[in-house]
């Protein structure tokens, strides 16, 4: 059977991986518009895990789009692609992201970047306009937030791991119940961690939104590897590929120097998983990457 998913990020590669690692023949394509999978972490760790992909037998179409399909009766023949190929196909899976279900809020005079609710560092809402004002009724979590504490070079930052969408829920209802003079900021260092194609990858911090890579461990060409990312000179993230346990310093770092969640707000505590830490979930422990996509 020949299966083709559309979409190299989190949900896509999990996807081909567990097809290919099933053992059953299944003949897998992968296609990536935007030339890497899992992209979104930087560094050399999308070509780390394209390789490793292309070893297990996956086919990778890179930098190029879906257009259509081809039908055959009731069922799907074909994926047509932006360079004019069609790829044969018995099933076709689109996983490509998500888009909020926020159109409900349209006209609730909340802030919607993007189709997602703006809120502040306390995770209160924003109301719409330029000088929009925290809105001390209406707390956000989760996929829908994009939350002025997690911030990239260019400002606000979804996250759509489940590790920020519970740390987030805990800290919105502390907050509501607290009102705006006693809450406390969203201080919680992003991470998740994914397996795919023998690789264990695992993240902490914004990796992908700095200026600079450093290879602190390892080597991409062996399929083991630590990567520091900074902007501007300062720490924003970390990823490993079969390096997990050297991530708790980075993630200590990120938490102590504010890192690009934290901000002007660092100082308070919390990484749960990191001895000797507070904060920063999933780091020594479980928990998948999610559906962040694309």
């Amino acid at each position: 059977m020949r299966w083709w998913s559309s979409g190299g990020g989190f949900v896509g590669v999990e996807l081909a991986s567990s097809l290919v690692g099933l053992g059953l023949g299944v003949r897998v394509t992968l296609v990536e518009p935007f030339g890497r999978p899992l992209r979104v972490l930087g560094g050399t760790a999308p070509e780390v895990v394209a390789e490793a992909a292309r070893r297990a037998g996956v086919v990778l179409r890179l930098g190029t789009g879906v257009t259509g399909f081809r039908v055959a009766g009731d069922r799907v023949g074909g994926v047509e692609l932006a360079d004019g190929r069609v790829l044969p196909a018995e099933v076709a899976v689109v996983a490509i992201g998500m888009v909020p279900a926020t159109g409900w809020l349209r006209g609730a005079g909340l802030a919607l970047p993007s189709g997602r609710v703006h809120c502040d560092e306390r995770l209160f809402a924003r109301t719409a306009g330029v000088a929009g004002v925290a809105d001390p009724r209406i707390v956000v979590a989760g996929d829908v937030a994009r939350c002025d504490a997690v911030r990239g070079a260019d400002g606000p930052v979804p996250l759509e791991h489940w590790s920020n969408a519970a740390a987030q829920g805990e800290l919105a209802a502390r907050n509501l119940l607290a009102g705006p003079a006693a809450a406390a900021p969203y201080v919680h260092v992003p991470s998740f961690w994914t397996s795919a194609f023998g690789l264990r990858i695992r993240s902490v911090g914004l990796p992908g939104t700095g200026d600079r890579v450093v290879v602190e461990e390892g080597d991409p060409g062996a399929g083991k590897v630590l990567e520091a990312h900074y902007r501007e000179g300062r720490l924003v993230g970390a990823v490993s590929v079969n390096l997990g346990k050297r991530l708790a310093g980075y993630a200590r770092r990120l938490q102590e120097e504010g890192g690009p969640v934290a901000g002007e707000a660092a100082g308070g505590s919390g990484v749960s998983g990191v001895p000797g830490a507070s904060g920063v979930s999933g780091v020594s422990g479980g928990g998948s990457a999610g559906g962040a996509g694309g």
